[in-house]
């Protein structure tokens, strides 16, 4: 099974700042289904750390 990409129509930035980016895209999918909005968060750079005692 092959898996298709959607295309990507439009893409509009709703935030963005230092701690979170998040944009509402419009989509296609190979069946001709436009998705919107299709929300996508952007990560950024950060440590998680756990401490187990």
């Amino acid at each position: 099974m092959t898996i298709r990409p959607w295309k990507t129509l439009e893409s509009k930035y709703i935030l963005k700042d230092k701690w979170m980016t998040l944009r509402a895209d419009r989509c296609e999918t190979p069946d001709g289904v436009v998705v919107e909005p299709y929300y996508v968060q952007e990560p950024c750079d950060w440590v998680h750390i756990v401490v187990a005692l």
